[in-house]
């Protein structure tokens, strides 16, 4: 049965704002929500990012005009942090922030128990892929979870299909080659960890295998533009775009194009993204072009970028000839075009390029173009790398803002009454707020002119640059009643900017006498005591799989390492798996282990772990094992990812 447009379900459209600006350009074109970052504890540290401040304006402006802001505390946490992040998110509580973004689990249940009516969302970084992981998050308290973009249509549809959590899937931008974020790579060789802000993107580099260098670790953009329908089928509460270290003008494009289709699916059911929005898209950001990720399963080889990690362009023609030091002469395809301003890029070793300071047209579809200082050669690909025409269109919503007429607005209802002899009362109404507001004169007896219901409609409607205007419209009055023009002004006046006030959504959390958290006492902390005087004197080491030969070279390369660092127990960490399918051959290994360090006062235990992904067989095969792994687990705890 085809769903008529009242009963079509629109997912929320989450957009992206690393600063004001981005914000600008995402209320302006179409967000339902934005996600953004304070000054701590978000995964996106090189992003401009929001001081206390400029957060305090973003949530004035957006909820002025009915949309949300959510935050991102989704690094993990060491212990001494806490107390400090906590603090934190009393402040965003209390500023009116609709919901926070965590990955850390532990950080969520002191949020919910401090903050019991705070909504958190699971961040995509927690690696939620099944309805076991969705159940869990609700025990905690999410109220939505940002799935993993593993997971395809089918596994959402049935997630969706047995819970009543919000779910949040991203549909465009970036994507991590790691499962879900879970990527140490940057950690391991540089000391910048994802998880904590810092990712250097070493999967954007190129490395070199049989002699062939590629950038075989770099995915595609993701765009699901045109699978609105089937996300939106498939019970999804929010599509959400990747892109806090984008600029306003990649905000304005994607955004603008997201909102106007899944209009046009709330309003049909159906619909087609024509060829010139799939092109503005690519444009203004891709990877070599784009996937669909794993909506539809695994992509195998068109999943990846490998030519090139960063943003392509649009192919445009080919090099003719290198006719000076900085002009090339090019044939552009047929619909092509270039103009001063516009970036470019030849496809070649040297990635020569430049914005355009000279174009000129020499007929049959030929251009001159300049300044391109390093070597083109005949037949090298063209791209046009930014658009000067379609930055300037998506820089303007931003532009508009800060010259204070923004075109985003809030529908309000009034209704006034004007009685005689009595001051005014207007009430206004917007997304479940309202404000009522009495006048400070009282109306008299027409001696000439009464005033009348278009009159007084005509003075209220004029809302200028505020963030509404008015929808509903109704008003009582007596007749041959005089009210000055400048008392209506007046009652519109500071209604607007009473309502505005509500809806920012300030809330206090301490009633008087509570004692508050004091964020000095996190920063000063020494994690060891915050730990519960946890010892340094243990040593892990930590074996993806059991191979006997690799761990006895690994314990006779560190042995006197160890002695000489005075450990006194030393943990052997292997998979549930391997405990299990290989337990007498590890305790076998294990004994020799412990006669072979050749001391009796170190001692030696062995520990279970859980990967930190278990998706497919290893979640069935915990299920099988369940009690086994208990078992296990009562001896010396168990590791889970």
């Amino acid at each position: 049965m085809v769903k008529n447009q009242s009963e079509r379900k629109v997912p929320e459209l989450l957009v992206p704002a690393g600063g004001m600006r981005e914000l600008f350009a995402a209320v302006e074109n179409g967000a339902d929500a934005v996600y953004l970052g304070g000054g701590l504890f978000n995964a996106r540290k090189n992003a401009k990012n929001f001081s206390n401040e400029e957060l305090e304006k973003a949530i004035r402006f957006a909820h002025a005009r009915d949309v949300k802001i959510y935050l991102t505390i989704n690094t993990l946490m060491y212990d001494s942090e806490i107390l400090q992040a906590l603090e934190y998110a009393k402040y965003l509580y209390e500023i009116g922030v609709d919901a926070l973004i965590i990955q850390d689990l532990g950080f969520a249940r002191l949020v919910k128990k401090q903050i019991q009516d705070f909504e958190i969302h699971l961040s995509t970084q927690a690696s939620v892929y099944n309805l076991d992981g969705v159940l869990k998050a609700q025990e905690i308290g999410f109220s939505r979870v940002v799935l993993a973009r593993e997971n395809t249509l089918a596994q959402i549809k049935a997630i969706t299909d047995s819970t009543d959590v919000e779910i949040e899937v991203f549909v465009h931008g970036a994507i991590c080659i790691c499962y879900s974020g879970q990527c140490q790579f940057s950690n391991n060789i540089g000391n910048r960890s994802g998880n904590r802000g810092e990712c250097a993107q070493p999967c954007r580099m190129k490395f070199t295998a049989a002699s062939k260098s590629t950038h075989v670790l770099s995915p595609k953009d993701l765009s699901c533009i045109e699978y609105l329908k089937e996300i939106a089928e498939a019970g999804v509460s929010s599509i959400k775009i990747e892109g806090r270290m984008k600029s306003a003008e990649y905000v304005a494009v994607v955004c603008r194009l997201y909102r106007k289709y899944l209009d046009i699916y709330k309003e049909k059911g159906e619909y087609k993204v024509s060829t010139e929005d799939m092109i503005s898209l690519a444009q203004i950001f891709n990877r070599g072009n784009f996937t669909n990720g794993y909506f539809f399963g695994n992509q195998g080889e068109e999943f990846m970028s490998k030519k090139i990690a960063k943003h392509q362009g649009i192919y445009i023609g080919k090099a003719i000839s290198k006719v000076s030091d900085t002009l090339v002469d090019v044939r552009l395809e047929t619909g092509k075009t270039l103009n001063m301003g516009d970036g470019v890029e030849f496809a070649n070793d040297e990635l020569a390029g430049n914005v355009l300071s000279y174009v000129k047209e020499l007929g049959n579809g030929c251009f001159r173009i300049g300044d391109i200082r390093k070597n083109v050669r005949k037949g090298d690909a063209l791209y046009k790398i930014s658009d000067k025409r379609q930055l300037l269109d998506a820089a303007e919503s931003v532009l508009r803002v800060e010259n204070g007429k923004s075109f985003r607005k809030s529908k309000v209802d009034m209704a006034i009454l004007i009685h005689k002899g009595e001051p005014a009362i207007l009430r206004i109404e917007s997304a479940n707020k309202a404000i009522e507001v009495t006048g400070t004169r009282k109306s008299e007896e027409a001696q000439n002119h009464p005033l009348t219901v278009e009159a007084v409609k005509k003075q209220l409607s004029k809302l200028g640059t505020t963030a509404f205007e008015m929808a509903d419209f109704s008003c009582e009055l007596d007749e041959n009643v005089s009210l000055p023009i400048s008392e209506l002004n007046d009652l519109r006046r500071r209604a607007v900017e009473k309502l505005e006030e509500l809806k920012i959504g300030r809330r206090r959390l301490l009633k008087s006498g509570e004692q508050q958290i004091n964020p000095k006492e996190s920063k000063d902390a020494e994690p060891k005591k915050l730990l519960g005087g946890l010892s340094s004197d243990v040593s892990e080491l930590y074996f993806h799989e059991f191979n006997s030969t690799l761990v006895e070279e690994y314990i006779k390369t560190f042995k006197s390492v160890i002695r000489n660092s005075e450990i006194s127990s030393l943990s052997f960490v292997f998979s549930v798996w391997d405990l299990l399918e290989n337990g007498a051959q590890i305790d076998k290994f294990m004994e020799k282990i412990y006669h072979n360090m050749g001391s009796d006062e170190i001692e030696i235990i062995k520990i279970p772990y859980i990967f930190p992904i278990t998706a497919g067989k290893h979640d069935d095969y915990i299920k099988a094992n369940v009690l086994k792994i208990i078992e296990l687990a009562k001896l010396n705890g168990i590791y889970i990812g």
